[in-house]
């Protein structure tokens, strides 16, 4: 390690010019300091507006106390971090090695199972036995009858035959002789009882599943996955502590977008002013846009952006409140958006949303850096039956898995979730609380553990789900005093901010359930 440090040190003895870094909100400002609160580069305008009440210090002397920290840190790292993860990982090698032994289990099933086939095809064969004997049985009874009878005839039909004969003849002991002898056929006579014909008959046995299982065996697991596609705690519940419930003057909070500083912009509802409050509902600034936003982001550069439905664009709102356009979208109607970890964005778009017109376009695209789309979602998978597989795209969102979750409207009372993977493919669809008979779902996020949080302004609740669309648990709103949760999401620090009507705005802790 001491021998990186040094070439380090070497290296910015000889590159005297230091590198000039231009602010994120201010681009023709230079940094000049750092924000130790939001631990970010700022110039000196922000330093002076949006950073003034933090600790901000001069570039210069951040610089002096990190290259003293730098190795330290790195010495923790290497001497507690790292022997860490080596030893979780050779944990979980250790635990794949395991799992590979799945297969001599499945083996074992496979040669049970063939077992039990073999017993099932010597019983099917004994009774297809039975039936046999029993047809070979009779058959060979009917063909002893058949030719005893067929004897009998033969012998009455001679006789009759003679008699034509006898009874033209004069003598008169051939006379007598022949009708004694017909006597005699006619007394030893006896009629025949034919057995009737008795064609096997099949029962079915009861199919006793238990007793199927009781007989292959069990699989049984010291410790219980799920889905391997989720995170093993997925499903686990969640209690909420409420931390603050504020009003702000609005008709209904359409959306959040929350900020490092624990200050969060607010977009009401139907209006054209928007504001900026903190977790007590201290109002620090109020704007007039000057239109209506449908939603709106931060990015990882601490960019603001919002969606104009009415005009087609996607804008950048400055500290100021003032809107500047990045990206004409006509004449497509951008509604949900959400800035994702590496850069790009998801927007949900519309042109014609009438599922009855035939130009109608309803989609999902997700635009790189550049605003350049890199994918879009809007059909079915199926080649030769393309179909909309959108209604009314409402809202965005990205989970830490890469899955792309949607609110999509079907009618103005109801609505579904959908979930699509990072290439468009369809993971699930989640239609409500299969407790609730209706679901009008109006915006969704996530948390770090995957769970998926979709407010319900119908039921006046917040459905918690798992990455796979399983229903976890609701977290009811109208009990705080909030009536129609709208918009819902989290900050840096895990904190659930719901918004509705009226500006009731809810404040939720979140904790795992154990």
């Amino acid at each position: 390690m001491e021998n990186i440090f040094e070439k380090i040190e070497e290296k910015h003895i000889l590159n005297k010019e230091e590198i000039e870094l231009n602010c994120s909100e201010h681009p023709r400002e230079i940094v000049i300091a750092f924000c130790d609160t939001c631990q970010k580069a700022v110039c000196f305008d922000c330093s002076r507006e949006s950073h003034r009440d933090h600790k901000c210090f001069k570039i210069e002397n951040k610089a002096v106390e990190a290259r003293q920290n730098i190795p330290k840190l790195c010495t923790q790292i290497e001497n507690k971090k790292l022997p860490t993860l080596v030893t979780t990982l050779d944990k979980v090698n250790n635990c794949k090695s395991q799992v590979s032994k799945t297969d001599e289990v499945i083996e074992k099933i496979h040669k049970r199972a063939n077992e039990l086939m073999a017993i099932i095809m010597e019983e099917r064969d004994s009774l297809i036995g039975q039936c046999k004997q029993s047809s070979i049985s009779q058959e060979k009874y009917y063909q002893i009858e058949e030719s005893v009878v067929r004897r009998f005839i033969d012998l009455y039909t001679l006789s009759l035959h003679e008699a034509s004969d006898v009874v033209k003849s004069t003598n008169n002991i051939e006379l007598v002789l022949f009708e004694s002898k017909l006597k005699s056929q006619i007394r030893d006579f006896k009629p025949r009882v034919i057995r009737p014909s008795s064609t096997p008959k099949f029962k079915s046995g009861n199919t006793d599943r238990e007793v199927i299982k009781n007989m292959i065996g069990q699989v049984n697991c010291d410790v219980n996955f799920a889905d391997m596609s989720s995170l093993a705690g997925e499903l686990v519940g969640i209690q909420v502590k409420l931390v603050s419930s504020v009003r702000y003057s609005c008709l209904n909070v359409a959306s959040f977008c929350l900020q490092d500083n624990e200050l969060t912009w607010i977009n009401p509802a139907e209006s054209t002013i928007g504001g900026v409050i903190d977790i007590k509902g201290t109002e620090h600034k109020r704007f007039d846009f000057g239109t209506e936003l449908s939603d709106f982001t931060i990015t990882d550069r601490n960019v603001i952006l919002g969606t104009d439905t009415k005009n087609k664009r996607i804008v950048r709102v400055t500290n100021n409140g003032i809107l500047k356009e990045v990206l004409n979208t006509a004449p497509l109607q951008p509604h949900g958006i959400h800035a994702c970890r590496n850069g790009d964005l998801l927007v949900s778009q519309m042109y014609r949303a009438d599922p009855k017109s035939v130009d109608s376009k309803r989609l999902v695209h997700r635009l790189g850096k550049d605003y350049t789309v890199k994918l879009t979602i809007q059909f079915t998978a199926s080649f030769f039956n393309k179909k909309h597989i959108l209604n009314h795209p409402r809202r965005v969102t990205e989970n830490s898995n890469g899955d792309i979750i949607v609110v999509d409207l079907s009618t103005e009372t109801s609505g579904r979730v959908l979930a699509f993977d990072f290439v468009g493919k369809l993971r699930f669809t989640y239609e409500g609380n299969p407790k609730r008979s209706k679901f009008l779902p109006f915006d969704v996020c996530c948390d770090s553990d995957l769970r998926v949080f979709v407010s319900d302004f119908f039921n006046h609740e917040i459905n918690v789900l798992g990455c796979d669309g399983q229903f976890i648990q609701e977290i009811p709103t109208n009990m705080e005093g909030l009536l129609n949760p709208i918009a819902i999401a989290f900050d840096k620090k895990g904190k659930l901010w719901i918004g509705g009507k009226g500006g009731k705005i809810l404040i939720y802790m979140t904790h795992k359930t154990i």
